[in-house]
Order: structure tokens, then C-alpha cells, then sequence
């Protein structure tokens, strides 16, 4: 069954019984159309950005980002998607405000595909753990799952395209890819470890905060 597939039925049963249904019920249909519709948005997100870095098209707009910023719009964007389900979501930053040199609308597509991954494969409740440091020239960024992690052969392989062994969930295998390429036309490194769950890990160049002030 393909999202448009239960969109398309679940539309169509309140179109022709909207008199009859009850009310609870209906709330149940516009449910399914709109966790259709948003996984779709997110597969047509990723496509998007994949074909452009193939095709070159992308120009990076480097500009001081607070990490923070990012961090909390993104969190915000994934706990929308999954209201029915209460996150537990941990952030761990410097004291220090941290500013990025990043094309900011393209790193916090790495962390809402990080957190989504976080939340698909662990269990939802379970605690989700985002950190950053810096050592003041490179900052580095942690997301951790507290899942069942990935057989040590499939490390190596789970940022290429379209390699994904969940059959039970759905997935295009294009979100980490896509993570690694926009990480890397940042001069950044990324990878992933075991450590009670899935720990995602990437790097980024800092904006020194007293500039980042003065171009604010």
C-alpha cells in the first residue's frame, strides 16, 4: 500500500459518508491523511535535495548559525510530526553560545533526518540524546538513539543510497546519504557508532562569536 493509495481511500470514505461517520472516526481518517502526506513531504524533501547535490545545483550560504537555533527548530519540526507520541528529547550544549559557518536551512535538514531516524528505528519514548562541543575551530555534533543499534557489518554502509534493511518500516535509505553529503560540501566528517543505541556524529566549522555578533 503506498501513502498516496491510503490518502486517496481514506479521503474518499469521508467524502461519501461524511454524514454517517462519527466524529471520532473521521478524526481517525484526517489522522492517517496527514502522517501520509507528511511522510510523503519528507520523501520529496530528500529526493529534492539528492537530485540537486548530483546535479551540482546547490550553492552553500554560509552565514553565522547558533546552534542552538538550529537544534530547537529542528526538535520542534520532529515533535510536531510525531504529536501522538511525547519525545524524550535531551540537548547538551557549551556554555558559551556556539555559532556555525553553515548554510543554516541545510543543516537542520541534517539534524530533522538524524532526530527522524532516532525516533523511527528506537523505541519513540525512549530517550533521544542531541550534544555539541567545540574545541573553538571545529564544533562537534552528537545524536544518539537509545535503540538496539546496527549489526557492526552495516555501519560501514548505512550512509549509502537507498541501503536500508528495515523492511517493516518505511524508507527510501536517503536520509543519511543525504545528511553525508550536505555534512561534506561543509568540509565536515560524519559517522556513526554503537554506544547503547545508534550515535550519529558530525563536525562543522565554527563562526567565532564575537564576528557572528557584529554580522548579526
Amino acid at each position: 500500500r503506498t501513502p498516496l493509495t491510503s490518502i486517496m481511500g481514506s479521503s474518499s470514505i469521508i467524502l461519501e459518508n461524511h454524514e454517517t461517520l462519527e466524529t471520532e472516526t473521521k478524526i481517525d481518517f484526517l489522522q492517517q491523511i496527514y502522517d501520509e502526506s507528511q511522510w510523503l513531504n519528507q520523501v520529496f524533501d530528500n529526493i529534492l535535495y539528492m537530485t540537486r547535490f548530483e546535479d551540482g545545483c546547490i550553492s552553500l550560504n554560509k552565514q553565522p548559525e547558533l546552534m542552538e537555533e538550529l537544534i530547537s527548530s529542528s526538535v520542534s519540526i520532529i515533535q510536531n510530526r510525531n504529536h501522538a507520541v511525547p519525545l524524550n528529547i535531551s540537548i547538551t550544549l557549551p556554555n558559551e553560545p556556539l555559532f556555525l559557518q553553515v548554510d543554516g536551512i541545510l543543516i537542520e535538514q541534517v539534524l530533522i533526518n538524524l532526530l527522524d531516524n532516532a525516533v523511527k528505528y528506537a523505541d519513540a519514548r525512549l530517550p533521544i540524546r542531541i550534544s555539541a562541543d567545540t574545541d573553538g575551530k571545529i564544533a562537534t555534533i552528537e545524536i544518539a538513539d537509545s535503540g538496539c543499534g546496527v549489526p557492526e557489518d552495516d555501519l560501514a554502509h548505512i550512509f549509502e543510497r537507498f541501503f536500508t534493511k528495515h523492511i517493516s518500516k518505511r524508507s527510501m535509505g536517503l536520509g543519511l546519504p543525504i545528511c553525508k553529503a550536505i555534512v561534506e560540501a561543509h568540509d565536515g566528517k560524519i559517522f556513526a557508532v554503537n554506544d547503547s543505541g545508534l550515535k550519529i556524529i558530525f563536525t562543522l566549522e565554527v563562526h567565532a562569536a564575537e564576528t557572528a555578533y557584529t554580522h548579526r
